[in-house]
């Protein structure tokens, strides 16, 4: 399944999905899903999916698309910057995944592959790039690839023959079953993310999996080394430890119910 979030009919997003099936040297059937199409609500954060075993209280076309990606064998997701940063398209939609957590064992480790497209280069993609890398993260996904594309005009990418390599590389990388190792060495040990913030004596935070770590040099070369920690990404019982941390709030909002009333009335 590919999922494009850019409203253009054969713009970048879409034809960078469509590419990418081209070259899977394998046969495979294939859904294109345009997530313009389809009517998505902004999460009400009721947490009731959390206790409803995922049943959202909102009616829209949420569950129409979230059950072709749980069902999926692999997934391609393409994401457009409009302005340093993902759309709100592809936003809307994973404030709604707070229903991952009762599906988790659909989402563990399935293949994927992240695009991004800008029309600027140099910067002009913002955090769209780590924003896809976290959420993948966050769902556990193999992130079998993931690059980005420069290109204001719907389908120029095409024009570009770096890119059209490129994109035969992630059709051949997405079913592979072991990973080849990244010419680059700076990335972090946990999850391959190369997304850091520097704290400092050599100190650093993979922006990924928030895991910490220190830079370190060894025989003329410089790499990170990240140490693994409690945070909620990346396995099944931390994953499992913080969506019954999320359940606690509602035992805790009865507790404090009252409470919380008080002080918040005084700004009606």
């Amino acid at each position: 399944v590919g999922v494009s979030f850019s409203p253009r009919r054969l713009g970048n997003c879409e034809i960078a999905i469509k590419e990418i099936v081209n070259n899977i040297p394998v046969d495979v059937d294939f859904e294109l899903v345009n997530m313009h199409k389809f009517k998505i609500e902004k999460c009400i954060a009721c947490y009731q999916c959390l206790f409803k075993n995922g049943k959202c209280k909102i009616d829209d076309d949420f569950y129409t698309v979230f059950e072709k990606i749980i069902n999926a064998d692999a997934l391609i997701f393409a994401v457009p910057s409009y302005f340093l940063g993902p759309n709100s398209s592809f936003k809307v939609f994973l404030d709604r995944f707070l229903i991952s957590y009762a599906f988790y064992e659909k989402l563990y480790n399935k293949p994927a592959i992240l695009i991004s497209t800008a029309g600027l280069k140099n910067g002009g993609e913002g955090y769209v790039d780590l924003a896809l890398k976290s959420a993948a993260r966050v769902l556990n996904l193999n992130i079998k690839g993931s690059a980005i594309f420069y290109g204001a005009l719907p389908g120029e990418i095409l024009l570009n023959n770096e890119y059209k390599n490129t994109l035969k590389t992630l059709g051949k990388k997405l079913f592979e079953q072991e990973m080849k190792a990244d010419e680059d060495d700076f990335r972090c040990n946990i999850c391959g993310s190369n997304y850091f913030e520097f704290h400092g004596n050599n100190f650093i935070t993979c922006l990924v999996c928030k895991n910490k770590g220190k830079i370190v040099t060894e025989d003329g070369s410089v790499n990170v080394y990240i140490e693994k920690s409690d945070v909620f990404f990346g396995t099944e019982e931390a994953n499992l430890k913080h969506k019954k941390w999320l359940m606690s709030m509602k035992e805790r909002f009865i507790k404090e119910r009252d409470k919380l009333k008080e002080l918040t009335r005084k700004y009606l």
